[in-house]
């Protein structure tokens, strides 16, 4: 739960005396989030599968592709 709800920077309450009244879930609250990721070592290079030699083998060995992923529940995400 939080009061901060805004971009704007006002952060005064509308009732000083009774600020707990005044506390929502925000509009971009996300309360579930799941991340995922994955690295792939590529199979070249020396030590590898492919290309273990040679200069071909060393400029592309050694790379790897990774990935992300981000599932989320609450404001949809532009």
């Amino acid at each position: 739960m939080a009061n901060a709800d805004t971009f704007s920077g006002s952060s005064g309450s509308m009732d000083t005396a009774q600020p707990d009244l005044e506390y929502s879930i925000g509009r971009f609250d996300q309360p579930h989030s799941l991340k995922l990721s994955t690295v792939y070592q590529l199979p070249f290079g020396p030590g590898r599968r492919w290309l273990k030699g040679g200069v071909l083998g060393h400029v592309i060995g050694g790379w790897r592709l990774a990935g992300v992923q981000i599932y989320t529940s609450g404001c949809r995400s532009a």
